[in-house]
């Protein structure tokens, strides 16, 4: 019988229990993706494996039906070896580097790339048919905000609505929303709103999976929803850091900070929630305790 310990991270978190949760564990389940992908499959809930040595680095996995969302893996690498002490200057997950900084606030933050922006015009009748959505839910918010292409490790689609009912509403066609994303090139969708919860945050976010999912923030859409507003010189024509909502309806709250002033980087909260201790009788066989 083997055994492994680790802690859950909440990501982007305000409070404990709220943010995007992580599984870390030491760097014994990074060696192996199918352990390290059952463990995230035991646990339902993204893992990292993370190697503390000097430069630290890091590897992840997502369980069926979770959003892949690097930004956030990368972050509960980087709390975990920042507990403590002082943050490493970068960590290393996929073969790529991110730089690690904190500020006075508390907040932790990780370097991301850069998503090249494009603006697309797709019908408003095309968009509501996909999203389940009225035409005046939509269509107001598009002369000011475009409909845009966010392109990197994963290409999103990024598109306004009115209110925040608006993304209340939305009642996802599935089929007419993977022909939009095929039209445009997207992997996936992320909504978004001026209409905020907090008067701190710039706007409300709703990544929308091209297939069923468990419900989650995505700090890929939030990069990719600010580079998109910046590239039209919304957000009242500054570059300084601005909060991204997300999760609030489903009973995890998510602040995302993004700053794409130079050299984009996302950070937030993140709280140490509890343990994990993983033991396997025979390969496949994990119980969480």
């Amino acid at each position: 019988m083997t055994q492994a310990g680790g802690r859950i991270i909440d990501c982007f978190a305000p409070r404990p229990l709220t943010g995007c949760p992580v599984a870390v564990f030491g760097e014994a389940l990074g060696g192996d993706p199918d352990t390290l992908a059952a463990v995230a499959t035991a646990v339902a809930m993204p893992a990292v494996a993370v190697d503390a040595s000097d430069p630290p680095a890091a590897a992840t996995s997502a369980p069926p039906g979770h959003i892949d969302d690097p930004p956030t893996a990368v972050m509960a690498a980087a709390a975990s070896v920042t507990r403590g002490g002082d943050p490493p200057e970068a960590i290393s997950m996929g073969g790529q580097s991110h730089a690690v900084t904190t500020d006075g606030e508390g907040r932790l933050w990780v370097g991301v790339d850069a998503p090249t922006v494009t603006q697309v015009d797709p019908s408003v009748e095309t968009i509501t048919a996909a999203l389940g959505l009225q035409e005046e839910q939509v269509a107001p918010v598009v002369e000011r905000a475009p409909v845009a292409v966010a392109a990197g490790a994963t290409t999103q689609l990024i598109i306004p609505v009115t209110y925040l009912s608006a993304l209340a509403a939305l009642a996802v066609d599935t089929l007419a929303l993977r022909t939009l994303c095929a039209a445009h090139g997207a992997d996936a969708v992320f909504c978004y709103s001026f209409d905020t919860l907090t008067r701190q945050a710039a706007v409300h976010g709703r990544p929308m999976p091209l297939e069923q999912a468990h419900p989650a923030a995505s700090a890929t859409g939030a990069v990719g929803c600010i580079t998109a507003l910046r590239a039209v010189g919304a957000l009242g024509g500054t570059t300084d850091p601005v909060i991204v909502e997300q999760a609030d309806h489903w009973g995890r709250p998510t602040r995302m900070a993004v700053d794409t002033s130079d050299g984009p980087r996302i950070g937030g909260q993140v709280q140490h929630t509890g343990e994990l201790t993983l033991q396997a009788a025979a390969p496949g066989d994990i119980i969480v305790e």
